[in-house]
């Protein structure tokens, strides 16, 4: 699978809420470049921490979260006589957004799968239970995710073996059970940080300077790209393995990377700018790591419970 996906890129993490937000500037109180104190030398970042990521669930957390949402669909499946049958989240992704963020880090991974995530990293979602057209009509309730509200004005007008189904169907039930989704905007705010902040430190005069050096060195390797996302962003890199090619590019960019310090450089400007933003709405973002406590808390009940 090709990992040229912005998502994918810099490991974006779920936030209390069942929709997305916007990449917007409305989380940023300040347009131009933020003091940074030190820059390390590092020459991965798959053992680092942003500072936002005490506002989202990390990989791990999300598939903790996930599992006890199918153990409640289930129930709520077996309630209107249907077996249903999920697909079991990762217990073991990855703990931290950096893994991945900026590109090849990871010589060990680069040198073997190239731009590729390694196995394990990505959902598997092969294997998908296949539902009757009445089977997901209660797990839905008929509604699209797009479709479903956090606070519905009334409830949606179906019913499967004579029973009423929930609004948003047993999805949205065994959610709302685990993730009620208290302070969505404020959970916005956290995923409009993250994915903002990875955006304008891509533009901040140092890291660009970073990436000039960078990109003239892959030029000595025979490679030319401007920048490490036009490199694992090559479509050369679109087939489901990786080839000889790929890692040869993927081990010059992560060398070229060290060279530079390219990582220290960039994550030290990402975490300055987002501890500006973060510092900024303190108050909207400690409700969402309290949700976040919460939501892990009822999902490692009704784990237990089962």
């Amino acid at each position: 699978m090709r990992t040229a996906h912005l998502a994918a890129a810099i490991g974006v993490l779920a936030v209390l809420t069942t929709g997305c937000s916007a990449v917007t500037n409305s989380a940023h109180g300040s347009p131009g470049p933020v003091d940074v104190t030190s820059i390390p030398m590092m020459t991965t970042a798959k053992d680092k921490t942003l500072p936002i990521e005490d506002y989202l669930l990390n990989g791990r957390q999300m598939a903790q979260v996930q599992n006890a949402i199918n153990i409640l669909e289930v129930r709520c499946m077996a309630r209107f006589g249907y077996t249903y049958a999920p697909l079991t989240p990762n217990l073991d992704s990855p703990i931290t957004q950096t893994v991945r963020r900026y590109g090849a880090t990871d010589l060990s991974v680069a040198s073997s799968y190239g731009y590729h995530a390694p196995a394990g990293f990505s959902a598997d979602k092969s294997g998908q239970p296949t539902l009757t057209d009445e089977e997901r009509q209660v797990l839905t309730g008929g509604l699209e995710p797009g479709q479903i509200k956090a606070s519905p004005s009334q409830s949606a007008k179906t019913a499967a073996n004579g029973q009423s189904v929930p609004y948003g169907g047993c999805t949205q039930e065994a959610t709302g059970k685990v993730q009620p989704g208290r302070g969505m905007k404020e959970a916005e705010l956290a995923d409009d940080i993250n994915l903002g902040d990875y955006q304008r430190s891509i533009e901040d005069p140092r890291v660009k300077k970073a990436f000039a050096a960078w990109s003239s060195c892959m030029k000595e390797k025979g490679y030319s790209y401007p920048s490490p996302m036009d490199a694992m962003n090559d479509r050369k890199w679109a087939a489901s393995s990786p080839s000889p090619e790929e890692i040869a590019t993927a081990t010059a960019d992560l060398e070229c990377k060290s060279k530079n310090n390219v990582i220290g450089i960039w994550f030290a400007v990402e975490s300055a700018l987002q501890r500006h933003d973060i510092d900024a709405k303190i108050d909207s973002l400690t409700k969402v790591k309290d949700d976040i406590q919460s939501a892990l808390k009822r999902a490692a009940d009704v784990t237990a419970e089962k």
